[in-house]
């Protein structure tokens, strides 16, 4: 058993869980994988890992894996050793991310660590099931924390949010249908949040609550952790934050065709769980393959033209920025 405890943060895509992570990130006895290229927490995907990866038990593939993922952001910033997982092989993706954090907290003097859990897990309840087998027989306690947001709002934000399908997103026959897509997600996510919450004595926040009320929901935060020290008092926390609306977008709504896809599809999957879980594994199973390898950090380093030239594809101006920054500071 580790005497590490895990701290898992739940929620659907633009639901606060970046916001929750990144203050979670703020107490000195938790470990979080987080750099600004990521708005701070970076996210783990550990299903979309394992599924991509797949058997690593044996060593030709092990090998491969370790190589590659070692260039991976996420292992980058949990200060990952390479050397040491090839004299310790791992049989599966849970057991070496598991392994993973609990060095990372221990190199930084924590006694927890914190990602966020891959969502997809409750698509494929094998792999779930699995999942928490394996996290329950290394951990004696691992805690909980969800956060969810008004429906409506999260699926504007979904919508506008940056990343290589913003502009597809925002095509007028394309909205509606990412809008259906994006309630059945939320739909069938938060079915399974709730319910593992209930199950493991988790907590539940509110977004709107989190936002407006930032020290009630931090003294939430840490009596259900029992740390000994706050999370700061309303301390802001340290990276920007990941929101669809800047430069005065808030004014953007969606299309006339897409509330009606909003509210008739919220009525309707709401009564037909089945039918939601159907449509996300249709999706997931016949759409093109994506990588989940970020490299960010290494680009950062030593491709910087070519990560602007990224983000500016896919229209993320703050990111872009920041490399332009760098770059500048770089080279005077």
């Amino acid at each position: 058993m580790s005497d590490i405890i895990p701290i898992f943060t739940l929620g659907a895509a633009r639901n606060g869980t970046t916001w929750l992570g990144n203050k979670l990130a703020l107490h000195e006895a938790i470990a979080c994988a987080e750099h600004p290229l990521h708005h701070g927490i970076h996210e783990s995907n550990i299903l979309q890992h394992k599924l991509y990866w797949g058997d690593i038990s044996r060593a030709d593939r092990y090998i491969d894996f370790l190589q590659l993922y070692a260039t991976e952001d996420y292992f980058l910033l949990a200060q990952g050793d390479v050397e040491y997982f090839a004299e310790h092989p791992q049989p599966s993706f849970y057991t070496f991310f598991f392994e993973l954090m609990d060095r990372f907290a221990r190199k930084t003097g924590c006694t927890h660590w914190t990602t966020k859990l891959d969502p997809l897990l409750f698509l494929y309840p094998d792999e779930h099931e699995q999942f928490m087998s394996e996290l329950k027989q290394r951990y004696a306690t691992v805690k909980w924390i969800a956060i969810k947001r008004n429906i409506d709002d999260c699926m504007r934000s979904y919508v506008y949010m940056e990343g290589r399908n913003n502009k597809t997103r925002q095509k007028p026959w394309v909205q509606p249908a990412s809008v259906v897509l994006g309630v059945a997600r939320y739909l069938q996510q938060y079915r399974h949040i709730e319910a593992l919450v209930v199950q493991e004595q988790g907590l539940m926040l509110d977004f709107k609550t989190a936002i407006s009320d930032t020290t009630a929901v931090e003294q939430r935060i840490d009596k259900y952790l029992g740390l000994e020290q706050s999370l700061g008092g309303g301390r802001p926390v340290r990276h920007k934050v990941n929101t669809s609306f800047k430069d005065g977008s808030k004014r953007k709504e969606l299309t006339g065709p897409s509330k009606i896809a909003l509210k008739a599809s919220r009525s309707l999957l709401a009564k037909l769980p089945g039918v939601s879980r159907r449509l996300l594994y249709l999706f997931e199973k016949y759409k093109p393959a994506v990588s989940p390898v970020y490299r960010k950090i290494y680009k950062s380093r030593y491709f910087p033209e070519q990560l602007n030239e990224e983000f500016s594809k896919v229209g993320a101006p703050d990111l872009q920025r920041m490399i332009e920054q760098n770059d500048a500071t770089d080279n005077p």
